[in-house]
């Protein structure tokens, strides 16, 4: 009777362990589906080129299109840093750049200006969170949020964000920057 219990509890033990192990590596894949590591090579040089946290870039990247080259929004932001044409444009001529708006999409020439872009921003903004508000709210709209709440246009941090639509896209960049952070080796700074 004895061996029989402990026969029983063996099993149970083992189906127990690879129900966990299961369970853990269908986490670590949802991870890698969740949130790809695609492009790495162009986030790495362009965070390096432009003194950013390649954590940043990808955790925006991800935000914006999640990961998609080919993402274009409703509103006609292109590419994986969904930048609009216009501030594409006058981002390429800051940096001396040719624009060819046909060439958006690539992810070359898509980074490279997301990057530059989000350089200007942590030009303005100390605070990470700021800096991915106004990456996608804007610019201005952010300076207004900060004065509305009686702060100076370039005080960081934005404090509260009227936009719902925003609020979520900066927990989605804090969210992933987290988990790029961990892949990247970059320490949670900003």
């Amino acid at each position: 009777m004895l061996k029989k219990t402990l026969v029983a509890i063996f099993i149970i033990g083992v189906i127990v362990a690879v129900f966990l192990t299961a369970l853990y590596i269908g986490k670590r894949w949802k991870k890698g589906v969740d949130y790809p590591s695609d492009y790495q090579e162009l986030v790495l040089q362009n965070a390096a080129e432009f003194g950013l946290s390649p954590a940043l870039v990808h955790a925006v990247m991800l935000a914006e299109s999640h990961c998609r080259a080919g993402a274009l929004s409703p509103r006609g932001a292109v590419g994986l840093m969904q930048l609009m044409p216009a501030t594409a444009e006058e981002v390429a001529r800051n940096l001396g750049d040719d624009f060819d708006i046909d060439a958006l999409p690539q992810p070359e020439i898509n980074i490279r200006l997301g990057c530059a872009y989000l350089a200007y921003l942590e030009g303005i903004f100390t605070d990470r969170r700021t800096v991915a508000a106004a990456y996608n709210a804007g610019l201005g709209r952010v300076r207004g949020w900060i004065t509305e709440q009686g702060g100076q246009p370039g005080q960081d941090p934005v404090g509260e964000i009227p936009f719902p639509e925003t609020r979520g896209y900066v927990k989605r960049v804090e969210d992933a920057y987290e988990v790029y952070a961990g892949r990247y080796g970059v320490e949670n700074a900003r």
